[in-house]
């Protein structure tokens, strides 16, 4: 609701998710979790693929339930073209996709290059899609933890691509309902852990709550009606712009 989008964020909201952009920005991956009533947390250990050295930080107690994937923008995934099939998949009638087809994720195989998935992330590389082209990409689920994930790396200010590999579920059988349970947990595994309704509700607020503070035209050689707009978040933080050429339309 607006309220909800308004309120203030709670600080320990603010803190566990300030902690998780603070570790996937230094390269580190952390456990982003989701609570349903009565049911054991599901969990994926997630890492930014722009700072991935190709070193996937597996640890002997942390135990995979699955395959990694790199879970990206579906924008991204159809400039690369990755999937002929993505547009129809994202459209199917089930309701199971993501809002306006936001997030896919790609299968990887056990051995994948660094330096590739990065290539994929990275408008400015010019890496295509390479050994990744037959793979089909796979629509994200709305609120699926893959596109948390994204969400929390584009929070952090890096690409918006993510390694996701899902955990075990009996990892964190005896956790039903235990927030606190869950965060000890990653702890004693050696990685900060936030949920995704958490990342949802600071996603909200910072949204809304930045305040513009000038807008100037400012004539570029090649685009003579452009506008920039300067707009200052009430944490303090990095200010954000944006850059307007002709005139687009509020969405």
């Amino acid at each position: 609701s607006a309220l909800a989008a308004t309120a203030p964020c709670p600080r320990a909201v603010r803190s566990a998710v300030e902690r998780a952009l603070s570790e996937l920005r230094r390269g580190q991956p952390v456990v982003i979790y989701s609570l349903e009533h009565n049911k054991a947390p599901k969990a994926i250990l997630a890492q930014a693929a722009e700072s991935f050295s190709g070193q996937t930080g597996e640890r002997p107690e942390i135990q995979a339930a699955g395959p990694s994937v790199l879970a990206l923008t579906a924008q991204r995934a159809a400039v690369l073209a990755l999937s002929s099939g993505l547009f129809e998949a994202s459209a199917a009638s089930d309701g199971a996709t993501s809002k306006d087809g936001k997030v896919v994720v790609l299968p990887l195989p056990v051995a994948f290059d660094a330096a590739i998935l990065r290539g994929l992330s990275d408008p400015t590389s010019e890496h295509a899609s390479g050994p990744f082209a037959h793979l089909p990409t796979v629509p994200a689920p709305a609120g699926d933890l893959n596109e948390a994930a994204v969400d929390l790396a584009r929070l952090a200010l890096l690409l918006p691509a993510c390694i996701c590999t899902p955990l075990a579920e009996h990892l964190l059988k005896g956790f039903e309902n235990d927030q606190t349970g869950v965060h000890k947990w990653a702890l004693d595994a050696g990685f900060l852990a936030v949920s995704a309704t958490d990342i949802a509700i600071y996603q909200a607020r910072t949204d809304c709550g930045l305040t513009e503070i000038v807008s100037v035209p400012v004539p570029l050689a090649l685009a003579q009606n452009t506008r920039i707009t300067a707009f200052r978040p009430e944490d303090g933080g990095s200010e954000h712009y944006a850059i307007e050429i002709g005139d687009p339309a509020p969405g």
